[in-house]
C-alpha cells in the first residue's frame, strides 16, 4: 500500500513510509489490498485484507497520532 497527504486536495506528497507493509511470514505476507479507511469514535482506522484477496484473513490498524 502506499500513503499520501495533501494540505490542499491538488498537490499531493507520498511517504510510504508511513503505510502498512507487508509481514514476513502470516496472512498478509505476500499481498495488501483494497484498504478503507474510515472514523469511529473520533478514531481513525484502516481496514485491509492480506493475501489471497483476503482469503486467510483482514487486517485492521488504528492511527496512533497525526
Amino acid at each position: 500500500m502506499g500513503y499520501a497527504f495533501s494540505d490542499d486536495g491538488l498537490n499531493w506528497n507520498r511517504d510510504d513510509s508511513n503505510a502498512p507493509g507487508p509481514s514476513d511470514v502470516n496472512w498478509d505476507s505476500e499481498m495488501l489490498c483494497y484498504p478503507h479507511v474510515f472514523e469511529c469514535d473520533e478514531k481513525i482506522y484502516l481496514l485491509y485484507n492480506g493475501n489471497e484477496f483476503g482469503k486467510h484473513g483482514f487486517g485492521a490498524a488504528i492511527l496512533e497520532s497525526m
